[in-house]
């Protein structure tokens, strides 16, 4: 591993979401795409690394707490009985979505 010596070694982040933030709790690659699960939107967003922009792919679940991703299917939870989201009768969930 490569020793960082100055600011001339490091490299700029693919993506930066300026003054706030996501609360990222989970990622994962596929095709071409980063997703992310956003514990602050509630909401997974896919990062298209060609054209370096986000969009939201997911939301209205609650607070996204992790992904996985296995045979073509994106799977997440939510965690709103943490103190922190606003828990009902459904949660905590595991989502499964079909990936394109």
């Amino acid at each position: 591993m490569k020793a960082i010596k100055n600011a001339d070694d490091m490299s700029p982040p693919l993506y930066h979401t300026g003054n706030t933030t996501w609360a990222p709790s989970g990622i994962a690659y596929h095709n071409g795409k980063v997703y992310i699960a956003a514990l602050r939107g509630s909401q997974i967003i896919a990062f298209d690394t060609e054209t370096k922009k986000p969009t939201t792919f997911y939301e209205n679940s609650g607070r996204m707490r992790d992904i996985w991703i296995e045979d073509g299917y994106l799977y997440t939870i939510t965690s709103n009985r943490d103190g922190r989201g606003n828990p009902d009768q459904t949660d905590d969930q595991l989502i499964r979505i079909k990936l394109e």
